[in-house]
């Protein structure tokens, strides 16, 4: 870990640096001898990170839920943030702020990235009104223990190559990127400038985003590689899983955070903390 950083989101909004903030002088250059393998449209969606970082895998954050608790699908952030009968007090949220107010904002029709006062106004309220059908506002577990395997929840934010993992311990385990769309996450790996062997993180980091090892870990983690061979070696099934490579409308309305602005980032933290008085 001292020769190895791995960043979820390269633009963040408080909860972490961005690519920008990073590259000078807290990360060190970075080639790959196969980087021409690699999907060219995750170097260009965020080009600040180019020579500084490697696009790894993809997933989105969307809605885990228990089809056998509840008898109305889930579609929609609302459905979470204004519950019914059936999911009041049985559903899990996330804490971090840019998640539970970017979705709060998503739910309302506007996008995640949103900094107009009265936007984000109108997602504190729908947050708070939230707050008292809330069961837990920490990560689901993805082993046998989970909440959401035990019952206690029955709908919860999560990413889905982790929702995919509850699903082989629980079939009866749905996830869904809602109508208004997600969060797109992208994980980059990145050297810190203070690395005691960086030669050695760039082996590692090559030959893990080779095509085969990209396929193994894709297999395991069920989040989408970036690499173009690596999808060659991946089963069928695996490719037509929609929860893992969703075409849907869904994924067009879903966003990468941005770097927010400290008056907005300040008043996310702060609805964070009203719901946690």
């Amino acid at each position: 870990y001292r020769w190895l950083a791995l960043s979820w989101s390269p633009a963040t909004d408080g909860s972490g640096p961005s690519f920008k903030m990073l590259k000078a002088p807290s990360i060190i250059e970075l080639t790959l001898t196969h980087g021409d393998q690699i999907d060219r449209q995750w170097f260009e969606r965020f080009p600040s990170a180019n020579g500084y970082a490697v696009p790894y895998a993809w997933g989105t954050l969307g809605v885990v839920y228990r089809k056998d608790l509840i008898s109305e699908p889930i579609i929609s952030w609302q459905q979470l943030f204004q519950p019914n009968k059936q999911l009041s007090g049985h559903i899990g949220m996330l804490s971090t702020p840019r998640d539970l107010v970017g979705m709060a904002l998503k739910a309302l029709g506007n996008s995640a990235n949103a900094e107009n006062k009265h936007q984000l106004r109108e997602a504190r309220d729908l947050i708070k009104q939230q707050a008292q059908h809330v069961s837990t506002y920490n990560y689901l577990s993805t082993r046998e223990n989970s909440e959401i395997i035990r019952g206690n929840v029955r709908a919860a934010m999560i990413s889905n190559g982790d929702a995919l993992k509850l699903r082989r311990i629980n079939p009866d385990l749905e996830f869904v990127l809602p109508v208004e769309g997600g969060n797109l996450r992208i994980d980059y790996l990145a050297i810190p400038l203070h690395a005691k062997n960086p030669s050695l993180a760039i082996q590692f980091i090559d030959f893990i985003t080779t095509a085969e090892y990209a396929a193994q870990q894709a297999s395991y983690s069920f989040y989408a590689p970036i690499h173009q061979a690596a999808r060659g070696l991946l089963p069928e099934q695996f490719l037509k899983d929609s929860k893992i490579f969703p075409q849907s409308a869904n994924l067009k309305n879903s966003e990468v955070y941005r770097h927010s602005s400290p008056m907005t980032m300040k008043y996310k933290n702060e609805t964070l903390a009203q719901i946690h008085q």
